[in-house]
């Protein structure tokens, strides 16, 4: 089989799969009967204040803890259900009594929690460091079957009811705007391999222009202005966008999901418009430091290529980690995610200067001259933007 229909195959399974995962969501199950919801009495400890005060997502973003008032008392026979993340704690009156370690449906009696904490209310909080609150369910309720039996908190501390695949909230959260994005960049390279085979394996293939062995489309190279050069940019504008907005904590921080899409959608016109500025350096200067124009065509095309391989197959794979895992990467691995960022582009930058020089056919102060303004300043500016800026967690 060519290599082109492995990869047609292997694009396919996967959008199957993600669009799979984006479609199902969590459900009450049949058997349980909603007769409180509490979704709506989340309460959240304001520092402002020095008290709890009701959540707000648009205030309070995505908190680690969130507390709500059980009155087990007025709710005889009844249970209190919830769907729960592993690593979630459950503290009752300032104790943790729970620690759920599956993803899944749990219920408690309440006439259970009123017997091991006697008194008229109960006070309690739900802590997940991953900062995945609130729960997507919480209510008190009954089992319309009851024979349908689950273990409460004096049986079993761990009550788990069913053991129901982790999905994204019904409605239109943070993490489809990821998906959405994810799809539409695989289905950007479907199309481009379908249409332009030709220019895709020109682009992603590992092997420089400058190889002996390299096969490259030389109409995609020296027509920076073809529409297959421009669909590319889109893309790299795509998968660098969701990269930035998952790595520097956009993404997991934003309570409405339009406003994340509307900030996608700004970065990616950002990113298109500073390659579009960078091509337009590198013609300006080239002919006024009387660079070769082929020269100038390979740069803008190595530098394109480099970029599209690294945000491509980053982008594509923090987004598939943040729908799994729920939340934002930890800080620790924003930092070194950061840092391999920075590497790349040193190594991009030498890389691609090191092509420029090899190809051009005499070396002058000039091309020197060529390559700081090309690829040294750009660089620079680039990164006190991200280092100095940019890099704070931003809350819709």
């Amino acid at each position: 089989m060519h290599r082109s229909q492995y990869f047609k195959t292997g694009i396919t399974l996967l959008l199957c799969l993600v669009s799979l995962r984006s479609l199902a969501q969590k459900e009450i199950p049949r058997g349980y009967v909603v007769l409180y919801p509490l979704e709506t009495s989340w309460q959240v400890y304001d520092g402002k204040f020095k008290a709890f005060v009701p959540y707000l997502d648009a205030r309070h973003g995505k908190p680690s803890s969130l507390s709500v008032w059980l009155f087990p008392s007025r709710h005889p026979r009844k249970s209190l259900f919830f769907y729960a993340y592993p690593n979630t704690y459950l503290f009752i009156n300032q104790k943790m009594v729970d620690a759920f370690r599956r993803e899944g449906w749990y219920r408690y009696s309440l006439d259970s929690l009123q017997q091991q904490w006697p008194g008229k209310a109960l006070f309690c909080t739900f802590y997940d460091q991953q900062q995945r609150l609130p729960l997507p369910h919480l209510f008190i309720g009954l089992l319309q079957h009851p024979e349908a039996e689950a273990s409460d908190l004096s049986t079993a501390p761990t009550a788990s009811i069913g053991n129901y695949p982790a999905q994204d909230r019904p409605g239109f959260s943070w993490r489809s705007v990821l998906t959405f994005g994810g799809l539409l960049g695989l289905s950007g390279y479907a199309f481009l391999m379908h249409f332009a085979p030709g220019s895709f394996w020109s682009y992603v293939s590992a092997r420089s222009r400058l190889s002996s062995v390299a096969k490259k489309d030389e109409n995609i190279i020296t027509r920076p202005l073809h529409q297959f050069n421009l669909f590319y940019l889109i893309l790299i504008s795509l998968w660098a966008g969701l990269y930035y907005v998952i790595l520097l904590k956009i993404a997991a921080s934003s309570s409405f999901a339009f406003a994340l899409f509307g900030l996608w959608l700004g970065w990616v016109v950002s990113i298109f418009a500073l390659l579009w500025a960078k091509y337009l350096i590198l013609v300006l200067f080239g002919a006024l430091l009387n660079v070769a124009q082929e020269v100038v065509q390979t740069h803008f095309f190595e530098f394109n290529r480099g970029l599209g391989l690294y945000y491509g197959a980053a982008g594509l794979s923090l987004s598939l980690w943040s729908n799994a895992s729920g939340g934002g990467l930890p800080e620790a691995a924003s930092q070194i995610m950061l840092y391999l960022t920075l590497a790349f582009h040193l190594f991009l930058s030498a890389l691609v200067s090191s092509y420029v020089i090899k190809q051009s056919a005499y070396k002058s102060l000039y091309l020197f001259y060529y390559l700081c303004i090309a690829e040294l300043i750009p660089l620079l500016v680039c990164l006190k933007l991200l280092f100095f800026n940019i890099y704070n967690p931003v809350s819709i």
